[in-house]
C-alpha cells in the first residue's frame, strides 16, 4: 500500500472525516484532564489540568477504517492546574519512559474504535516542590470516530489504584492516582 492511498492528514477541524484513517502526521491539540489523586493516603482531590499534548501518528497499516491500525507516540504534554489539596500542579511526560498508543481496527466501516495509550507521566506539585511519577503505565482508552479525535475523550475507564513515587527518591511511594478523565480539544496554536 502506498502513502497516497491514505486520506490526507487533517490540519483543521474542517478537514477531519468520520471513519477515515489519515496518513501519518503530527497533531498538537488542546487537552483537558481531570486527575483524582490521593496524597499519602490521607486525602483525595480531583484537579483539572489544561494545556496541550502532541502526538505523532504513524501511517495506518491499512487505509480501511474497519481493518487499519495506527501506532501513535505522545511526544509532548504540558498541562497546568490548581487543587485545594495539591496546590499548583503541572503534568508532563516522563522523559525516562515512552508514552505510546495504538488506534485499533474498528471491525466495521462506521463504528467507533478504541485508541489506547500506556502513559508515563510526571506530576509536579509546585507548591510542595515535589514531583511524583508512575512506574506502571497509566492505561488510557478513548472511544473515537475520527482522527485526530477532537471533541472526544476517555481516560482510565473508571477507578484505578496506580502508585505514584517521589521522583527524587524513586522507592518512596507518595500518592495514588485514582482516576483520569480526558477531553480532547481543538488544534492548538503553535
Amino acid at each position: 500500500m502506498t502513502r497516497s492511498q491514505f486520506a490526507p492528514s487533517p490540519t483543521r477541524v474542517e478537514d477531519i472525516r468520520l471513519f477515515t484513517l489519515p496518513r501519518g502526521g503530527t497533531d498538537r491539540l488542546n487537552f483537558k484532564v481531570f486527575d483524582t489523586v490521593s496524597l499519602l493516603a490521607l486525602a483525595t482531590d480531583t484537579v483539572e489540568l489544561t494545556g496541550t499534548f502532541t502526538v505523532k501518528r504513524h501511517d495506518p497499516s491499512n487505509s480501511d477504517w474497519a481493518k487499519g491500525t495506527i501506532d501513535v507516540d505522545m511526544i509532548d504534554l504540558d498541562l497546568h492546574g490548581k487543587s485545594k489539596l495539591l496546590g499548583a500542579v503541572r503534568a508532563r511526560l516522563n522523559p525516562e519512559q515512552e508514552t505510546v498508543g495504538r488506534v485499533e481496527a474498528a471491525g466495521a466501516a462506521a463504528r467507533a474504535t478504541k485508541c489506547r495509550f500506556q502513559a508515563f507521566i510526571v506530576l509536579e506539585l509546585l507548591d510542595h516542590k515535589l514531583s511524583v511519577f508512575n512506574k506502571e503505565p497509566v492505561l488510557l482508552t478513548h472511544s473515537i470516530t475520527h482522527i485526530p479525535p477532537i471533541g472526544q475523550g476517555g481516560g482510565t475507564a473508571g477507578r484505578v489504584a496506580l502508585k505514584l513515587f517521589n521522583l527524587a527518591r524513586p522507592s518512596q511511594k507518595l500518592a495514588v492516582l485514582r482516576e483520569v478523565i480526558t477531553e480532547i480539544g481543538d488544534f492548538a496554536k503553535h
